[in-house]
């Protein structure tokens, strides 16, 4: 048994990790083509309309994919196959109603969002119609949280790559079949790549339903405990991601209001370097959901910590390898996309590989802080948020910091998130220490 489930996960892991390479791959070639073919500040006019739309999610938010995996993976492993249904049809519903509500919200403030923060009102056609990309990235959610919980990784990598195909192949079909090269047309690229991929996602959820419930698929028991229970849960979720909506990209509405669009794009083209970091951990936390749910559940808390910090061993020289390599790496990746390499770039490099270092090591963190205290991320997303907004202005209003744009901004993000950080840091040795496990 125990060299099946190995298999299986290491099945899962190099899966996961083909569709982070295709992801980071594609993700690198299309910030090339467009600061090579658009524009850096074509670029920069894209990164600040997806940071609104990001924005408006966090806020509306109470991230079904995660609650859906959390709570339909529960209620399977009791035998309450009518209550695993229910919960699913739920997070539907929740994440189709709130998907709605966004696309009026974006609507209803995109000119002036194209005034303040593109500082052209003429682009909030642009932002409407990112609106709908969003409105797919939230249908999926559900479908995502139930192939989570099946554990079909597989499916859910399928998703990611195709997405992320599709967005730079119709990037590249603009670059040599067409004349007009425009905001408006990327943003419709990601459109049909975001259409696609919830398509794709649905049909795998869909069809794997279908054979675990056969005829009584559409057939859902009304749980009014459950139903309460899931409330509550959602509320603190969303809570918890409404407060954490003033960090959600926030350094790039900050860049883009205090400075211009160009700003943002070589800024966010610098940030692009450090995907591979991201790339090393981000599978990590859905992996190891189902390890860390079923450790907690039968209080093996010494087995938890065990999968923590194993974990976080194996990283160590990973990313200290990866560091140098984005190092040695990045002058010469500006310089192919036209962007000069700043007075302050040093500093500015190690301010960003601070920030993306810490972020590396805390996969795991998420997950805990869920299972154990789902009100902490209350406070601090809230604080997060706060520190957020109040720092980058704060640093744009000083003199020294005021022309020195990617420096401030790099500096206010490592600020801001550090105390966040150190509270997950500490709610958990108090826990271990309470368990008796160090």
């Amino acid at each position: 048994m125990s060299k099946k489930i190995s298999s299986e996960f290491i099945g899962s892991l190099f899966s996961t990790y083909t569709s982070q390479v295709v992801s980071l791959l594609s993700s690198f070639l299309q910030v090339i083509l467009i600061n090579k073919n658009f524009g850096v500040d074509i670029y920069g006019q894209l990164v600040v309309v997806a940071s609104t739309a990001g924005f408006f999610s966090s806020l509306l938010t109470a991230r079904s994919s995660e609650t859906v995996a959390l709570f339909f993976k529960r209620e399977q492993l009791e035998g309450n196959d009518e209550s695993s249904k229910f919960i699913l049809f739920l997070g539907l519903f929740v994440d189709l109603l709130t998907a709605i509500v966004l696309v009026l919200l974006i609507y209803a403030l995109s000119n002036f969002i194209a005034a303040a923060f593109l500082q052209d009102s003429n682009l909030s056609d642009e932002i409407n119609l990112y609106s709908y990309v969003t409105f797919f990235v939230f249908l999926r959610g559900p479908f995502l949280g139930y192939l989570k919980a099946k554990e079909m990784f597989l499916q859910i990598n399928i998703v990611t790559m195709l997405e992320s195909v599709i967005k730079v192949s119709l990037i590249a079909i603009l670059i040599f079949y067409t004349t007009q090269l425009d905001l408006k047309r990327i943003v419709a690229a990601f459109l049909i790549a975001s259409i696609a991929a919830f398509s794709v996602a649905a049909i795998f959820a869909s069809t794997s339903y279908a054979e675990d419930y056969k005829r009584d698929s559409f057939v859902v028991e009304f749980n009014r405990e459950l139903l309460k229970e899931y409330w509550n849960f959602n509320l603190k979720t969303f809570a918890s991601s409404t407060l954490k909506a003033g960090s959600e990209n926030i350094d790039n509405l900050v860049l883009g209001y205090f400075l211009n669009a160009e700003s943002v794009g070589i800024y966010q083209t610098m940030r692009k370097l450090f995907f591979p970091l991201s790339f090393l951990t981000s599978p990590l936390p859905m992996l190891m959901l189902n390890k860390m749910i079923t450790a907690y559940s039968n209080e093996q808390f010494k087995r938890l910590n065990r999968i923590i910090s194993s974990t976080n061993k194996y990283l160590v020289v990973p990313i200290f390898l990866i560091s140098i390599a984005v190092y040695l790496l990045a002058k010469p990746y500006l310089t192919y996309q036209n962007i000069k390499i700043v007075d302050d770039f040093n500093i500015i490099f190690s301010l960003m590989l601070s920030y993306f270092v810490l972020s590396a090591f805390q996969w795991w963190m998420r997950n805990f802080i869920v299972m154990h205290r789902p009100d902490i991320p209350i406070y601090t997303n809230a604080l997060l948020s706060l520190n957020s907004i109040w720092i980058p202005i704060l640093l744009f209003n000083l003199s020294y910091f005021s022309s020195k744009g990617l420096l401030t901004i790099s500096l206010a993000s490592v600020l801001a998130y550090f105390p966040s950080w150190l509270i997950g840091i500490i709610v958990y040795h108090r826990f271990v220490r309470l368990k008796g496990v160090l």
